[in-house]
């Protein structure tokens, strides 16, 4: 729902969205459901971390293929 909310608020603002990132526990059916409603691409899924800092976060960013 979070998701499908920000999607629908940035597409009315034509704010350019290049794709989408999956964190936590997979859910593939609604996973699925977003991807064929938003028509995007998944840029990056992130497991559930213990931990988010700086560091991580830039980690991750480097995985991220425009």
């Amino acid at each position: 729902n979070h998701t499908l909310l920000s999607y629908e608020i940035l597409k009315t603002h034509q704010i350019p969205i290049a794709g989408i990132v999956f964190n936590g526990p997979a859910n593939p059916s609604g996973e699925k459901f977003i991807l064929n409603h938003t028509v995007l691409k998944v840029l990056l899924r992130v497991p559930e971390l213990n931990k988010i800092d700086p560091e991580i976060i830039q980690e991750y960013a480097k995985q991220i293929e425009l």
